[in-house]
């Protein structure tokens, strides 16, 4: 799916922090601009054409607008900043041969990378300065945001270790996981096994190989996912409503998943 992302009137980008484990909407998606993110603290799992990523603190993933990807799970300590760049900045600043690979469509292989501790902190700090000069001044942000892209870029590509190496998952996994990810009320996984063209038992056993969950345990983390997502637009829906409405069977369903995932019941979330 094509996200139209969200950008103020004049500014070439934005500097978010994502904190507090898994909070992303749209389940698998792409578009127009490069985003960059930051993995902080806590740990988690993206999926991004067709591979999965175990995302950790100090990596940078570089998601370059034909990539469709989803973050798929998150740690509650899990944290990141995640940074968008207009085309626009990336053609005002892409003429060195070095920068070139970010006007592309497609990563190269230096896109997922652990960057050195020093600069790491560093483009944390410039982060938090983006972030905060956004608020008033947005010649300064954009300024900020240009030296970002540029610094982020040759710390990638100055970084001693090796491009990290993703897992390449069987197509009928992946397809598995984003159908869950996508829409965690499917009831039925012998339905899902045949959508995506393996018995369920095949699927299963490469699906616990491959992802670390078996399909059952995967498919209540995306509902759990998708209960914190609905709590979290106030008032519009109760504990129940929730829990039926991200897919469990019933409250006490949801109150076990909890329990077992985040270690409290469901009205402890915050």
């Amino acid at each position: 799916m094509k996200e139209s992302l969200t950008i103020r009137e004049g500014e070439l980008g934005f500097v978010s922090r994502m904190s507090g484990g898994l909070r992303t909407r749209n389940p698998i998606h792409r578009h127009d601009e490069l985003e960059l993110n930051l993995a902080i603290s806590g740990e988690a799992e993206y999926l991004v054409d067709g591979e999965l990523l175990r995302f950790l603190p100090g990596q940078a993933l570089w998601l370059f607008p034909e990539q469709e990807h989803a973050l798929a799970s998150a740690s509650p300590s899990f944290s990141m900043w995640v940074i968008v760049f207009r085309r626009r900045l990336l053609r005002e600043t892409c003429n060195e041969e070095e920068r070139k690979p970010l006007l592309g469509m497609k990563a190269p292989l230096e896109s997922f990378r652990q960057l050195g501790h020093d600069v790491f902190k560093k483009l944390g700090q410039v982060c938090e300065e983006a972030a905060e000069s956004a608020e008033v001044d947005s010649e300064m942000f954009n300024a900020t945001l240009r030296y970002l892209m540029v610094r982020a870029w040759k710390g990638t590509l100055e970084s001693e270790v090796e491009a990290l190496d993703p897992m390449r998952l069987h197509g009928s996994v992946f397809r598995a996981a984003m159908r869950l990810h996508e829409t965690p009320q499917i009831e039925s996984l012998g339905e899902l096994s045949k959508e995506v063209g393996l018995s369920q038992e095949h699927l299963s056993r490469m699906f616990r190989r491959q992802m670390g969950l078996s399909l059952s345990a995967y498919r209540n983390v995306q509902r759990m996912r998708r209960f914190i997502e609905l709590r979290q637009e106030g008032e519009r829906y109760n504990l129940l409503e929730a829990a039926l409405e991200a897919g469990f069977g019933s409250y006490a369903q949801c109150f076990r998943v909890c329990k077992a995932l985040k270690g409290v019941a469901p009205s402890e979330l915050s």
